[in-house]
C-alpha cells in the first residue's frame, strides 16, 4: 500500500550567477505516474526515471530557500512568540537530525543562520521545461493525463524559457509525506 505524497514546485529563474528568483509555486494534484517520471518517487526497478532526483540547485531563490529549510534556534527560543510565521527546527532537534547526515547542514553566507530540511521533505530536484517534456515521454505520459496546474506550469516555463533562455528557467521541486 502506498502513503500519500504531495509536490512541492516552483519555477525559477536565473539571472545571472547566484541571482535567482522564484516566478510562482505551484501545488500539483496526486499523481504517482508523474512523481516516478520527475524524480523516481514510486519508482519500479523497470521504469526508472530519466533524471534521477539531483538535489537542489547551487543556487536557489530566497523563496524556495525559506520554504525547503528550516532555521536552527536554541532550545530556549522555541517558544518566543518572535519565531510566530518561521519556519524552525530546535538545536536539540537538529542535533538529531545531524548524527544521521551532517551533509544536510546549510549555512547562509550573507546571514550565518544555520538551517536544516523539513525532515519530511524528500527527493528534491529540478528540470528544466525540455528535461520535463523528455521525463515525460519516457514514461508515457501524455498531455491529456496532466492536470490544469502542471500545463499551466509547463506553459508558463516555455514562455519563460523563450525570453530568458532554456538554461534559465527551472522547475525545482521536492516531495514529502
Amino acid at each position: 500500500m502506498l502513503m500519500g505524497c504531495d509536490i512541492h514546485a516552483f519555477i525559477e529563474i536565473e539571472h545571472g550567477q547566484a541571482n535567482v528568483s522564484a516566478f510562482a509555486e505551484f501545488h500539483f494534484p496526486r499523481f504517482t505516474r508523474l512523481f516516478t517520471a520527475l524524480a523516481g518517487v514510486y519508482s519500479h526497478p523497470d521504469k526508472l526515471p530519466l533524471y534521477p532526483a539531483r538535489g537542489l540547485p547551487e543556487s536557489i531563490s530566497y523563496d524556495v530557500e525559506r520554504q525547503f529549510y528550516q532555521q536552527i534556534v536554541p532550545d530556549s527560543d522555541a517558544d518566543d512568540g518572535e519565531l510566530r510565521g518561521v519556519s524552525y527546527i530546535t538545536e536539540s532537534e537538529a542535533n538529531e537530525l545531524l548524527q544521521q547526515d551532517k551533509s544536510a547542514l546549510r549555512i547562509v553566507p550573507r546571514t550565518s543562520q544555520m538551517y536544516l530540511p523539513d525532515p519530511c521533505w524528500h527527493d528534491p530536484s529540478w528540470l528544466t521545461h525540455q528535461e520535463l517534456l523528455d521525463a515525460l515521454a519516457h514514461h508515457g505520459i501524455t498531455n491529456d493525463e496532466l492536470s490544469i496546474e502542471f500545463k499551466t506550469a509547463m506553459e508558463a516555463m516555455l514562455m519563460l524559457s523563450k525570453h530568458y533562455g532554456t538554461d534559465k528557467v527551472r522547475l525545482v521541486f521536492w516531495f514529502d509525506s
